[in-house]
């Protein structure tokens, strides 16, 4: 009996004896894709677009630009806010692509 068994054993826990070690013989199938979503995501979009206030939406990517460019700063509450306003994550993305250099997306 292996270590862990025997302190199973021990402390009365119900342990299953162990098994052959698992080996894959093919992978599993995928499943298969899901319709394109275009025209809802597009639909749902709009209606976000249609409801967020957008200069406040304006004034948090200006924010998280700005958080962008300072060494050290931290980027997370920023990015809340505006994620928080109505921004999309396309818009907050390009707005950390164009601060950030877009081969390493390391600030500075």
């Amino acid at each position: 009996m292996d270590r862990v068994h025997a302190l199973a054993a021990a402390r009365r826990y119900d342990v299953a004896a162990p098994t052959a070690p698992y080996t894959p013989t093919s992978p599993a199938p995928k499943p298969p894709a899901p319709p394109p979503l275009t025209a809802r995501q597009t639909e749902c979009l709009a209606k976000l677009r249609a409801w967020r206030c957008r200069d406040r939406v304006d004034a948090a990517l200006i924010l998280l630009g700005w958080a962008a460019t300072r060494p050290g700063a931290d980027v997370l509450p920023p990015m809340y806010e505006a994620l928080a306003a109505g921004a999309t994550i396309g818009e907050v993305s390009a707005v950390l692509r164009d601060h950030w250099n877009a081969d390493d997306q390391s600030p500075g």
